[in-house]
């Protein structure tokens, strides 16, 4: 069928998709909405029927995923994943038994649990728990996302991509995947993904010591106070000031009337309005910021009003985050979000507080927030990750963590022996949790992420007028000209949809590139389930940069890497990864 036969419709499908790829891949617009904006663009111009286009929304893959973020929320506020997690960080001795520690039950663990809040646990007590043993924590922390993302693929619940490529499947016709099925590509893959990570990860991770940077970890932040012209403390000597509890802290630079005084010392006279920059952990910062006598910064570089009672967050900033290229200081985050940037890291190094363009926001920084009692969490979606809340609390699990342990292994039990389908038992575990008081329902509705619901219901509408309109089958059959069998085409498909999977989010990669799997199945007269296969591992195969999957960015910045630390390591681990499955995936689901 020539190009030009799909018609209207097919042209219309077609550049749809390539504008939604070409928003997704330059992060113009946040996922959901690249892609809402795709699927009406093809419900007005009639592209797609009304039901076809919101089949996704009612998709069972789909429902499923939303019915586990409420379950691991249950795990995760209620103490469940830490009771699971606590006998973890034991002394250990050498880097290699410190990453096969960590990493082997953090993969068993991402099988069955949702990743994100099981990285944001281990974040803290992983960096910890290096330097008690001796390891810096650069060392540990890229192998504790990759652990995350490589269980993920074990089970059909280990990662929402599953569940997605599975959902269509189902709806178009095929028998869709058990729930360990894809644990035979997977769990070699994930095995040999760790044995990599023990193997060359001490060669391969960062070897220098990043602790003798000026900066030498995220939990250092670039904060600045003032000195108001009514202040006591004018015209004393830093020496003469005494810092409260601040353990001998001291600025590490003075700006006065524009100009920047590098390393202040202890006889060098204050004047009114002087911006004293400081250098200090989370809590350190509160105390510099409320210390009497001076002011937080104010004017156009930290304008945000702050509380002395405001509950504090240390969050990064992700690619997708609207305001990445904004200034802190022009209200644009306390109005987006309803909390107040109180401090600044950036990779280690020291942000430069003495000019505007210094606090324009990047993907990666890591900021402390202050959030008054109505901040709600949840509206951070994956635009900005949470990984500390510096709230002093009550660390022991509560009454509901055992509760919430053995319903998400009912869960997964009631799934494997059949009794019921997942989405069966993830909706009734996700209820119980709220009837059993493990959740609030507040808890349980900002425990769901909107982003990637929106995302993949509206993916799903736009890869069914691909199938529909004939342009899947013209791009395949465009392919299939150059005569490759089954095996090269697999290959092809897969590295095409982990480079996608690099640059997009990994459920909109899946949803959008598995059309082109049917249709490369159909057209070859072969199963889709090699094709599906191939679509769970390679959209969950982000290894090479820190900003393709969420936990690689929350270990970003905490780990104070560079763009080259992922690259380094993750590249010849994505090659690994590709090659075992494509070795695996033709013996275990045969054409």
């Amino acid at each position: 069928m020539p190009w030009m036969e799909i018609g209207l419709p097919g042209l219309l499908a077609l550049g749809t998709l390539v504008v939604v790829l070409g928003l997704l891949v330059t992060d113009r617009a946040p996922p959901d909405v690249a892609c809402l904006g795709g699927l009406a663009v093809l419900l007005l111009t009639g592209t797609i029927s009304v039901s076809d286009g919101l089949s996704g929304f009612s998709n069972e893959g789909v429902l499923t995923i939303a019915a586990l973020y409420v379950v691991a929320a249950g795990l995760y506020r209620s103490g469940g994943v830490a009771l699971i997690t606590r006998r973890l960080f034991s002394p250990v001795g050498g880097l290699r038994r410190a990453i096969a520690r960590l990493t082997l039950p953090t993969a068993l663990s991402s099988a069955f649990l949702n990743n994100t809040p099981i990285v944001a646990l281990l974040i803290p007590g992983t960096s910890e728990w290096a330097r008690n043993n001796g390891i810096d924590p650069a060392r540990l922390l890229i192998p504790l996302s990759y652990a995350a993302i490589l269980g993920g693929t074990c089970t059909l619940i280990g990662t929402s991509t599953n569940l997605v490529v599975d959902g269509m499947l189902r709806e178009t016709g095929h028998q869709g995947m058990s729930f360990f099925a894809i644990g035979a590509v997977g769990l070699p893959v994930a095995l040999a993904g760790i044995a990599f990570l023990l193997l060359l990860g001490p060669w391969l991770l960062p070897r220098e010591k990043r602790d003798t940077e000026i900066f030498p970890a995220v939990s250092l932040f670039t904060t600045e106070v003032v000195l108001p012209p009514e202040s006591p403390h004018v015209g004393k000597t830093l020496g003469e000031i005494t810092l409260g509890e601040m353990e001998g802290l001291a600025p590490i630079a003075i700006s006065r009337k524009g100009v920047l005084l590098p390393a202040p010392g202890p006889t060098m006279p204050l004047a009114a309005k002087d911006r004293l920059i400081f250098s200090a952990p989370a809590a350190a910062v509160l105390k510099v910021n409320r210390f009497e006598g001076f002011s937080p910064a104010t004017g156009k570089r930290q304008a945000e009003a702050r509380t002395n009672a405001g509950h504090v967050y240390e969050v990064i900033l992700s690619a997708r985050c609207p305001l990445v290229g904004t200034v802190v200081g022009d209200g644009s985050f306390r109005q987006h979000y309803g909390a107040a940037v109180l401090a600044v890291a950036r990779e280690g190094e020291m942000v430069d507080a003495t000019q505007e363009g210094g606090w324009r926001l990047q993907a990666g920084d890591v900021l402390l927030l202050e959030a008054g009692e109505n901040f709600d969490p949840g509206a951070l979606g994956r635009e900005v990750f949470i990984v500390a809340d510096h709230e002093p609390q009550d660390t022991t699990p509560r009454r509901g963590a055992r509760i919430s342990v053995v319903l998400a292994t009912s869960m997964v039990l009631a799934a494997v022996v059949g009794v019921v389908t997942i989405f069966q038992a993830a909706l009734t575990v996700a209820i119980l949790m709220v009837l059993l008081q493990i959740l609030s329902p507040m808890e349980a509705r900002q425990s769901l992420d909107w982003q990637v619901l929106l995302t993949v219901a509206a993916a799903f509408g736009i890869a069914h007028s691909l199938r529909e309109t004939g342009v899947a089958a013209e791009i395949v059959a465009a392919v299939l000209v150059l005569g490759a069998g089954p095996l090269i085409t697999l290959a092809l498909y897969y590295l095409v949809t982990v480079l996608l999977t690099e640059s997009i989010t990994n459920n909109a990669a899946s949803a959008l590139m598995f059309p082109f799997g049917l249709t490369l199945a159909d057209t070859l007269e072969v199963s889709p389930l090699p094709f599906a296969a191939a679509t769970m591992i390679a959209a969950s195969a982000s290894f090479a940069t820190p900003l393709g999957y969420q936990t690689n960015l929350m270990v970003y910045g905490a780990g104070n890497y560079r763009f080259a630390d992922f690259l380094r390591i993750g590249l010849p681990l994505s090659v690994l990864v590709g090659a075992t499955a494509l070795l695996i995936i033709p013996v275990v689901f045969p054409f």
